[in-house]
């Protein structure tokens, strides 16, 4: 029945978020219009979305010159432009020029059809033109997706940073579960540097500083970031606290631009993070690993936990708290693609062991 802990828990955690009302109230699905990262984000795919609208007609126009008899599927490429062009926002924008994508696709399968159009310079210009604008709109789509997401869970965990802290590290054993598992690893060391990537309210470091200065260990020095400030604000307060201002820097950072972090940040022992990938887009995750991988320094290791895709964790954490949530086989797909190498599963000690499944612990050791 202890293994049972984590689940257990959950109930009396539900019942405290729901009587604080319902957690899509706090604008989650809504972005700020003041937001300048979301705002040049937007402007980049809107610019592509316009070259690609100037570059359609004229292919059309070469098409008919070999292929008049194609009305339909040339019909269906100028609607699906018209209704780009005529979008009202971002998602009708976005859904107008997949449907435009896939009209376009079946155009030149089509014109698989007449060879001689193969030959037609301005029909090569123009297929190579528009090959070109495709994929300037899948990175510009790829980074307005980050920004959104970014802004999302700021709004997000700025409203409800002390509810985050209240649930996950007095309902919840999450805290003890992550302390189990880094006290059984034996992480720490003098003369460490250590990274918390996406530290919310500290929880990774109001382990790990402890366990430092039980064990007497020197000279461990902990760099700790969030997207969020409300949630550094909560962590702040424990900082002070605990007299720990010499040993714990914070700073506002975004996991998907960690080139714009200090030089200092860099070179690590240990990365630690949970929680915070949960919220980078899914197509976006291998980049944010890799780019947590690179500032560590050779030798060093990097230890990630992740909430499995489990009913009970698909309800709590993910409808509720709006994370994404992981395969294991999902999980390896990313490590592969971020070039992750010398990867291993942690298994939950007693009395967490029934977490595994639902939370998912990985060690990755650079080279």
């Amino acid at each position: 029945m202890r293994g049972n802990v984590y689940l257990r828990s959950a109930a009396t955690a539900l019942l405290a978020v729901v009587m604080t009302g319902p957690l899509s109230g706090c604008g989650y699905n809504t972005l700020g219009s003041q937001d300048e990262a979301v705002t040049a984000a937007w402007g980049e795919v809107d610019n592509q979305l316009k070259r690609r609208n100037e570059l359609v007609p004229q292919l059309v126009n070469t098409v008919k010159g070999f292929a008049a008899k194609e009305k339909e599927v040339l019909l269906k490429v100028s609607e699906a432009r018209s209704r780009v062009a005529g979008a009202g926002s971002p998602a009708q924008a976005m859904q107008a020029s997949n449907e435009l994508s896939s009209a376009l696709s079946r155009l030149l399968v089509v014109m698989d059809r007449y060879p001689e159009i193969e030959s037609n310079q301005n029909f090569i210009r123009l297929q190579d033109e528009l090959a070109g604008t495709e994929d300037r709109l899948s990175v510009a789509r790829t980074r307005y997706n980050e920004a959104v997401a970014a802004a999302e869970a700021q709004a997000f965990f700025g409203s409800y940073a002390s509810l985050y802290q209240f649930v996950f590290l007095k309902l919840l054993p999450y805290q003890r579960v992550l302390q189990a598992v880094l006290q059984e690893r034996d992480v720490l060391a003098s003369n460490m540097k250590i990274m918390d990537a996406g530290t919310g309210t500290g929880v990774l470091i109001r382990i790990l500083y402890p366990m430092a200065r039980e064990k007497g260990l020197s000279n461990v020095v902990f760099h700790a970031f969030d997207i969020t400030p409300a949630m550094l604000d909560v962590f702040h307060r424990w900082i002070r606290a605990e007299g720990a201002q010499d040993s714990v820097s914070t700073r506002v950072q975004d996991v998907l631009h960690l080139e714009t972090l200090p030089e200092t940040w860099n070179d690590y022992d240990l990365v630690v993070t949970a929680a915070m990938l949960e919220y980078v887009p899914p197509e976006s995750l291998h980049t944010a690993v890799a780019g947590l991988l690179d500032r560590l320094k050779p030798g060093g290791k990097m230890i990630w936990v992740v909430s499995g895709r489990t009913l009970s964790m698909r309800f709590f954490v993910g409808w509720m708290w709006r994370a994404n949530l992981y395969t294991k086989g999902e999980i390896d797909a990313v490590l592969a693609k971020a070039g992750a190498e010398h990867v291993e599963y942690l298994s939950f000690p007693r009395p967490y062991h029934a977490t595994d499944g639902h939370m998912l612990a990985v060690e990755i050791t650079r080279p």
